[in-house]
């Protein structure tokens, strides 16, 4: 171990926090890759939907982190933390981008969400406005 590392981990360690070995970081590496590769498959297999809604012309016309964030959270179901985790953000921005991302899409495609609200709520309005 060298010098550099052996201080990383000294200072970790009076912090109460543990540095992260190789083997952790080819982990998240490895993680990290594997959900880019899923939100790539997953955006070029919409070019090859066709939706009479336009849902899918909406998603995939988010910019990139609305539709990272929205992906994640109600596609693949991943946390806000874990979103956060990846993309570098945090909590608070993830829930921002889905919020924006599901407002585009609203705004794309509001006679589709509106039967839905419709169908759940009743009356057409939200009862959940949080992420």
């Amino acid at each position: 171990m060298g010098r550099t590392a052996g201080r990383e981990q000294h200072a970790a360690a009076g912090l109460g926090h543990h540095a992260p070995d190789r083997g952790e970081y080819r982990q998240a590496a490895e993680e990290r890759a594997a959900i880019a590769r899923s939100l790539h498959t997953y955006r070029q297999g919409l070019g090859r939907l066709n939706s009479e809604q336009g849902v899918f012309e909406a998603l995939a016309g988010l910019p990139p982190q609305q539709f990272d964030a929205v992906v994640l959270r109600y596609i693949l179901r991943l946390s806000a933390q874990r979103i956060g985790w990846y993309m570098g953000l945090s909590e608070q921005t993830v829930n921002y981008h889905c919020r924006q991302g599901k407002q585009r899409i609203e705004q794309a495609v509001p006679t589709l969400l509106k039967k839905d609200s419709d169908a759940i709520t009743g009356d057409g309005s939200e009862t959940d406005t949080k992420d």
